[in-house]
């Protein structure tokens, strides 16, 4: 009888090769529907900036919107994906969708109900349409804005509000236009207001509208560390933002990185194997040179770069 030796690493590499390939085919649905939904936002956008929609065109949109999310909305290789996405050109409708698929995100955790979370989907989506009504040169500038412009910048959720006030869309929609800058501490604007004052659906859109903004890029910043904000929202973010909501989204957002490739401010290359339930910025992490290393137990270490 012949023997054969049976390679087990052959079999474990074809089967990453499958997942990969498989990987690859989702990606290039989601990229295919995610360029086509995001030319029919900006179409949206200007139609209603012209004053020239119904409101059944725009809830046209929000439903094209929702479908593009698909059965696996809830998964994190949907958050893989999208960051994926910031390898485009920022501009502020991309923003938008990324934060309406975000804040999707979150609702699912929360355990909203299906129907809720379309409207989180469509707030996240219309949140920062005012912005579009604020001056380029002022949205565009590479360097830090003047006290005078950046009351301009505050202004667009006052445009907002008032550019969909009228049109007969779900007032959940609307006043998140006007409240996702608000927050719990009354820090926020342009109200000022606190806690309960604020809109549930807003709060959510909160913490996706900053979570986005801060990891893509922007003209006068590259990207910032999915890390280095976690790490933000920990120290800053629980008397700003609803604490039941930023638990959730940053268990969650964590744990979407366990097994993810990254790269330490000492240089060193590592692989996420732990995630750290008390501070999720930092994580245990495996070193190439075959190191375990607990970032919690190294003050001066952390995350620098994740890798696609």
């Amino acid at each position: 009888m012949d023997i054969v030796d049976i390679d087990e690493n052959a079999g474990r590499d074809m089967e990453a090769l499958e997942a990969s390939a498989i990987a690859t085919e989702q990606f290039k649905k989601f990229n295919k529907k995610y360029v086509e939904t995001k030319d029919k936002l900006n179409n949206t956008f200007g139609k209603i900036l012209n004053k020239n929609i119904n409101k059944n065109e725009v809830e046209h949109m929000v439903e094209e919107s929702w479908n593009m999310l698909g059965k696996n909305y809830n998964s994190y290789n949907m958050l893989g994906m999208l960051y994926s996405m910031h390898s485009y050109s920022d501009t502020t409708y991309m923003h938008c969708m990324n934060v309406g698929m975000i804040a999707s995100l979150i609702g699912k955790w929360l355990g909203w109900p299906a129907h809720e979370i379309k409207v989180l989907n469509a707030c996240g989506m219309f949140h920062d349409i005012g912005k579009l009504m604020i001056s380029k040169d002022i949205i565009d500038k590479p360097g830090k804005l003047t006290p005078q412009e950046y009351r301009t910048m505050q202004a667009h959720t006052v445009k907002g509000y008032e550019l969909l006030r009228d049109m007969g869309l779900d007032p959940r929609i609307v006043n998140c236009t006007l409240m996702h800058h608000e927050r719990c501490d009354g820090s926020g604007y342009p109200l000022g207001i606190k806690g309960d004052k604020i809109d549930a659906y807003s709060k959510v859109v909160a913490i996706a509208d900053v979570y986005e903004a801060m990891t893509a890029n922007r003209v006068y910043r590259g990207p910032i560390c999915p890390f280095d904000v976690i790490a933000q929202f920990e120290t800053e973010g629980f008397q700003m933002y609803e604490t039941e909501y930023l638990l959730v989204f940053l268990q969650n957002i964590v744990d979407s990185y366990l097994h993810t490739d990254v790269r330490l401010n000492n240089g060193e290359r590592a692989e996420i194997i732990l995630i750290n339930r008390q501070r999720g910025s930092k994580p245990v992490v495996m070193t190439t040179s075959g190191k375990p290393v607990d970032l919690s137990r190294e003050p001066g270490l952390r995350i620098e770069q994740v890798y696609d």
